[in-house]
This record gives structure tokens, C-alpha cells and sequence, in this order.
């Protein structure tokens, strides 16, 4: 550990120190969001803090289902086993959507017979429906282009009836998952906006079939899962500051300012107002989402 960082106070003179930080992040720092580095100056009657982070992204997983229920036979692509969502870039306001399939088709969408995935959720008390289908016909009949799967995202309607089609997303097909991506706008989301269950309680997470076209039964789902209680939080890059007598636990100092951060880069800054003479730690705790989140700390003599 580096040795503490020693100053003299030098009467109305202005100093500016800068102290090593000591990182000490409670997981793996390649899983979970973490602090780098943090130095600490004083300047007059002010602290500067100083650093970087990296912000890691750590999907939710909203869904789970036994692999191998589906009612039909294996290898057809219709065993649900699992619902998530993830912000995989802070400099994007883009969410992921993802579907784990345990039993994907080797072929997809290519095959005769129309395979959809619904994907249920809301925002607030509105409803939205993510829908995927394997099948060329069924991207073609959605305005889609008849060379691949159709991924598309629909709103449900004031009286809860489904639904007004808001238009194409992006997705994929492959290595077992059904993915889509979304833009805040599409769904009115901000940092911090949650997104639910249904709020119907009956709009499970489905595989439905179909005979042909866009067309899909509503009964006799292959496969279903529930949200239930499970909620995610959408993530933005933030960076928190405080300071507290040396010997202060760092998870005990407590966070008095926001940090400005340059999200592309994980730099950050904030300042303090200067306690006084004395020795210090300064704290820097960064998050990108509940529960995610590195702190670290730095020696500062004043």
C-alpha cells in the first residue's frame, strides 16, 4: 500500500496534492463495475477528486424456465428457459432484450413452419409486446424484408387490448438466443425507469405457433414463463464523492456530491468542500445500475 501522502500547510498559500488511489472493489473487476484509479487534491477551501472507471454492464435476468417442458419435441426451437435485459453500452441509449432457447433450431426461420417468441413487458402501466418469428412469410407480411426473421415491437392499446405495431427493431437468431434491440425514445424510458411485468397478469413470455403469414394462435403455448415480481432498473454511468477522517471505513464515508463523468471514457471529477487541517480519505463510488457498483479511495493530508 503506498505510503501516506504528507504535506505542509503553508498559511493562505494555495496547494493542490494528489494522493494514489487504493482500489478496493468488493468483486471481480472484470464482471462488475469498478473504480481504476482516484486522486484527491485540495485547493483553498476546496477538494478535487479525480479518476476513472469502468462502467459493466451486468444483465438482469427477469425469467427463468426448467429447460426440456416444452409440449413439443425437442430441436424445434420452442424451449423457453430464460428472459433478460441489459444496457450493454452507457453511451447508447439502446436496452437489449434476450430469449434463451434451450433447444435452438439449427435452420431458424428457414423451415416451413412459423415459430413466434413474445416477449411481454411494461413500462410503467403500459404494455409492450416484443415479437419474433421464424419464418421469412412472417417478416415479409410484418413489412419486413422476406429474406429473414421478423423482429418487431408493438404497443398495447389504452383498454389493454393488443396491439399498434410501432415498427421494426433489430434483432438476431443464434447460439440459442432470440435477441432485440431498443431505443429509450421507442419505449419513453430514462436512467432509472423500471421496466415490469405485464400488467396483465395472464401476458406470460411465449412461444406461439402459426400457420402461415403473421399470423399465431394465442392458446396452447409450447413453452411459457412468467415475470412475476422481478423488475429491472435502466443504468446510467454515475460516479459518487465524499470524504471522512482517515481510519473511516471506506464503505462508511458518506457520499456528499455527484461526480461530472465522461461516460465514453470513464473519467470523472467532483470536488468536496475542505474539512480543515487533518488527514483524510477520500472515497469514489461508481455504479451503472443498482447493485453494480466499485469503490475506491485515496490518503489525503491537508
Amino acid at each position: 500500500m503506498p505510503a501516506p501522502v504528507r504535506t505542509a500547510l503553508v498559511a493562505l498559500a494555495t496547494l493542490t496534492l494528489m494522493a494514489p488511489g487504493i482500489a478496493t472493489t468488493s468483486a471481480d473487476p472484470g464482471t462488475s463495475t469498478h473504480v481504476d484509479s482516484v486522486a484527491a487534491g485540495v485547493s483553498g477551501s476546496v477538494v478535487s477528486v479525480t479518476g476513472s472507471a469502468t462502467f459493466v454492464d451486468v444483465p438482469v435476468t427477469l425469467a427463468t424456465d426448467p429447460s426440456g417442458d416444452s409440449s413439443l419435441p425437442a430441436g424445434l426451437g420452442t424451449d423457453l428457459v430464460s428472459a433478460s435485459i441489459a444496457r450493454p453500452d452507457p453511451t447508447k441509449s439502446q436496452l437489449t432484450f434476450t430469449l434463451g432457447i434451450g433447444d435452438p433450431h439449427a435452420t431458424l426461420f428457414t423451415i416451413p413452419e412459423v415459430v413466434h417468441y413474445s416477449y411481454f413487458f411494461a413500462v410503467g402501466e403500459q404494455g409492450w409486446l416484443l415479437l419474433a418469428a421464424r419464418n421469412a412469410a412472417a417478416n415479409a407480411a410484418s413489412g419486413g424484408q422476406p429474406s429473414g426473421p421478423m423482429f418487431r415491437l408493438d404497443r398495447f392499446n389504452a383498454d389493454g387490448t393488443c396491439c399498434a405495431i410501432v415498427g421494426q427493431v433489430p434483432g438476431t437468431m443464434a447460439d440459442g438466443k432470440v435477441t432485440f434491440t431498443t431505443t429509450f425514445g421507442q419505449l419513453g424510458l430514462t436512467p432509472g425507469s423500471i421496466v415490469q411485468a405485464h400488467p396483465v397478469g395472464t401476458r406470460a413470455i411465449q412461444v406461439q405457433l402459426g400457420a402461415s403469414g403473421a399470423s399465431r394462435q394465442n392458446n396452447a403455448q409450447p413453452d411459457f414463463m412468467y415475470i412475476d415480481e422481478n423488475t429491472y432498473t435502466v443504468p446510467s454511468a454515475t460516479v459518487q464523492v465524499g470524504i471522512a477522517p482517515a481510519g473511516t471505513p471506506e464503505d462508511a464515508v458518506p457520499l456528499q456530491a455527484a461526480a461530472a463523468v465522461t461516460v465514453s471514457t470513464g473519467a470523472f471529477s467532483g470536488a468536496l468542500a475542505s474539512p480543515g487541517p487533518g488527514s483524510y480519505v477520500v472515497v469514489a463510488k461508481a455504479c451503472y445500475g443498482p447493485d453494480n457498483c466499485g469503490l475506491s479511495s485515496a490518503a489525503l493530508t491537508i
